[in-house]
C-alpha cells in the first residue's frame, strides 16, 4: 500500500521533470520555429503531472497547489518561450556572440533553472538584480519563514477550529439553495443568518488559499535558500501588500495576481496589439489585458475542476468573468470621477481623498460588498466551501 502511494506520488514529479527536459531543449534552441516544434513535448507532460496530482488520493491540499502551479507554468511557457522569445543562453566570455545569436552552443543549466520555474522571470538579468530587492541576510530570511510557517501551522491546526465551533453557526442545505445563488435579488431578501455564511465561506475559502500558496512559497524558498541553490532575492513574497488591496482592480492586479501577471500580460498584449490592433496606451488596450487575465484565470480553475470530474466546472470562468465586470465598473466610475474633478479644478483634493483613510476604507467596504455578492452565485465554489467547512466545524466538535 506504501509503495503504491509513493508511486502515485512520484508520477507528477515524473512528468514535470520530461517537461523541463522539453522545456530546456526549446530553450536552447535558437529559431522559433524549432521551440514551437517542441511546444507539445512541454504541454504533454505538464498536463499528465497535473491529471495525476489530483488523483492524488492524499495530501489534497498539496496535489491543488500543484495543479494551481501547473497552470501557471503552462502560461509560462507561452508567454516565455514563444510571447517574449527569450534567448537562448551564450557563453559568458569576451567576444562571445550576443544572446539569441545562431551560434550559441552547449548546455547552461545555471540559465535554464533560473528561467524553468520562474514566471516572474525573477533576477533573470544580472544588471536588474541589485535593483530589484535590497538584500538580505540567508539567517534573516530562514528565521522569517520558517515563523510563517509555524504561524500558519498554528492558526490552521490550533486556532481556526476552536474559533469556528465558537463564532461560526451551523451551515445547513437550504443555506445553498437555488434562490439564494442568485445574483439579482432585491436587497431586502438577504438575511443576518445569510450574511453571516457568506461572510465566513468568502473569507474562508481566500484565506485557505493563500495560506496553501504562501506556505508552499515559504517552505520551498526556505528549503533552496538553506540548501544554497538561491539567494534570499530569488524568492520575494508571492503576494502583494495588504495595503495594496484597496478596491476590485488593487485586490487582484497588486495583491491577489502577482505570481501569473507577467504571463498574463504578455499573452494579453499579444492579443491586443498584434491580433486586434488597439493602441498601446488606450482604455480598450488595458481593458483587453484585464479580460485575459480573468479569463485565463478562470480557465486555469476550470481545468483543474474538470480534472476532478466536477459537473461545475464552468462556473469558475463565469466567476472570474464577474470579477472583470466589477472591476470595469470601478474603472469607469473613477475614470468619470477623475474627469469631474479635472473640469472643477479639483484632482488634487480628489486625490487626497483616494489616499486617504477615508478612501481606503470605501474602497476595501465596496471591494468586499461586491466579492460578498457574487462569491455564492458562483454553485460549485459556494456548496464546496459550505461542504469542507462544514466538515471542519463538526470536526473541532467531534461529531
Amino acid at each position: 500500500m506504501a509503495l503504491e502511494q509513493a508511486i502515485q506520488a512520484l508520477r507528477p514529479v515524473l512528468y514535470l521533470g520530461l517537461s523541463g527536459l522539453a522545456f530546456a531543449i526549446s530553450l536552447h534552441a535558437p529559431k522559433q520555429g524549432q521551440r514551437l516544434a517542441l511546444l507539445p513535448l512541454i504541454l504533454i507532460p505538464a498536463f499528465l503531472s497535473l491529471s495525476a496530482a489530483l488523483h492524488v488520493p492524499f495530501a489534497p491540499g498539496v496535489s491543488l497547489v500543484w495543479a494551481q502551479a501547473l497552470t501557471g507554468y503552462i502560461l509560462h511557457t507561452i508567454s516565455t518561450l514563444h510571447l517574449e522569445g527569450i534567448p537562448p543562453p551564450c557563453p559568458s566570455v569576451p567576444g562571445s556572440p550576443t544572446p539569441g545569436s545562431n551560434t550559441c552552443f552547449g548546455f547552461d543549466f545555471g540559465y535554464f533553472r533560473r528561467i524553468w520555474l520562474n514566471p516572474r522571470l525573477i533576477r533573470v538579468h544580472s544588471n536588474q538584480a541589485a535593483q530589484e530587492r535590497p538584500k538580505q541576510s540567508r539567517g534573516v530570511f530562514l528565521v522569517l519563514q520558517l515563523s510563517k510557517l509555524l504561524t500558519y501551522y498554528t492558526i490552521q491546526a490550533k486556532i481556526a477550529p476552536a474559533l469556528y465551533d465558537e463564532v461560526v453557526i451551523d451551515i445547513l442545505p437550504d443555506d445553498v439553495a437555488p434562490y439564494q445563488q442568485s445574483l439579482w435579488r432585491p436587497l431586502n431578501g438577504f438575511t443576518a443568518r445569510e450574511c453571516l455564511n457568506v461572510t465566513f465561506v468568502t473569507f474562508s475559502s481566500f484565506w485557505t488559499t493563500f495560506v496553501y500558496l504562501d506556505g508552499t512559497n515559504a517552505l520551498m524558498g526556505a528549503l533552496f535558500v538553506m540548501i544554497g541553490l538561491d539567494d534570499p532575492e530569488d524568492w520575494p513574497p508571492l503576494f502583494g501588500h495588504l495595503s495594496q488591496a484597496v478596491g476590485l482592480r488593487n485586490f487582484w492586479s497588486r495583491f491577489w495576481h502577482t505570481l501569473p501577471m507577467k504571463p498574463y500580460r504578455s499573452i494579453g498584449e499579444s492579443i491586443s496589439l498584434r491580433i486586434i490592433g488597439c493602441s498601446p496606451r488606450s482604455f480598450a488596450h488595458k481593458s483587453i489585458i484585464a479580460l485575459v487575465a480573468f479569463g485565463l484565470s478562470g480557465a486555469a480553475h476550470a481545468l483543474i475542476d474538470w480534472q476532478r470530474r466536477s459537473p461545475d466546472w464552468h462556473l469558475n470562468i463565469y466567476w472570474f468573468l464577474l470579477n472583470f465586470i466589477g472591476c470595469m465598473g470601478e474603472s469607469l466610475v473613477v475614470k468619470m470621477l477623475r474627469q469631474l474633478a479635472r473640469r472643477a479644478g479639483r484632482e488634487h483634493d480628489l486625490q487626497t481623498l483616494e489616499e486617504s483613510w477615508l478612501g481606503r476604507f470605501l474602497g476595501s467596504t465596496l471591494e468586499a460588498l461586491i466579492v460578498h455578492r457574487m462569491y455564492p452565485c458562483v454553485d460549485k465554489q459556494w456548496k464546496d466551501c459550505v461542504i469542507a467547512d462544514t466538515e471542519t466545524v463538526q470536526a473541532s466538535r467531534g461529531l
